[in-house]
């Protein structure tokens, strides 16, 4: 996202015909042209779509999960004192971010983690259960409940980053501010 994307006001302009009694409260009025058609633009955001609005809800999804994992992330930081949880805490964190600013890149780098993060769960899960003569069945539930978890969130970054790339700038500062409380769960 540039620079110029991030100040931009978000109005709504419609052309008012000269007969027509204006409805909204004016923030400038344009004095009409030769053409006697005239502008108002007021501060009513226009009317989300329902693709906007799943959008939203997928949006605030992952910011949930991705502020539960930074919240894991960083207690493991405290507690092992780990680079492993130092980078997940950070791709977490541009994770939330990239949901919160509708940035596709963010959240497509957040969910390659995860994916990468989960493969290496389930190999290290694979070699105890072959290599040594660990047979514990809380670590293979574990991590089978944590593969079915991350497929999940996974799901979610597919259908947000879809959505998202469908959008102007302009729909996506629309979105930043709408005040819904749809959270998208699948």
């Amino acid at each position: 996202m540039d620079n110029r994307s991030k100040s931009m006001p978000v109005t709504t302009a419609r052309v008012v015909q000269p007969n027509e009694p204006i409805t909204s409260t004016p923030i400038n009025p344009v004095t009409p042209y030769q053409y006697q058609t005239r502008v108002v633009i007021t501060n009513d955001l226009p009317a989300p779509t329902t693709d906007m609005i799943k959008t939203y809800g997928l949006s605030r999804m992952l910011r949930i999960l991705c502020g539960i994992d930074a919240f894991f992330s960083f207690l493991f930081i405290l507690s092992s004192a780990s680079w492993f949880y130092f980078l997940a805490f950070i791709i977490s964190m541009g994770g939330y971010y990239g949901a919160k600013n509708y940035n596709r890149g963010q959240v497509i780098c957040y969910g390659a983690f995860n994916i990468l993060k989960q493969s290496g769960e389930v190999g290290l899960c694979i070699y105890i259960y072959t290599a040594t003569d660990y047979n514990d069945w809380y670590m293979g539930f574990s991590t089978a409940l944590s593969s079915i978890i991350t497929i999940w969130i996974i799901r979610i970054i597919y259908n947000f980053a879809n959505s998202v790339k469908n959008f102007t700038p302009e729909e996506k500062e629309t979105m930043k501010l709408l005040k819904e409380r749809s959270v998208v769960y699948w």
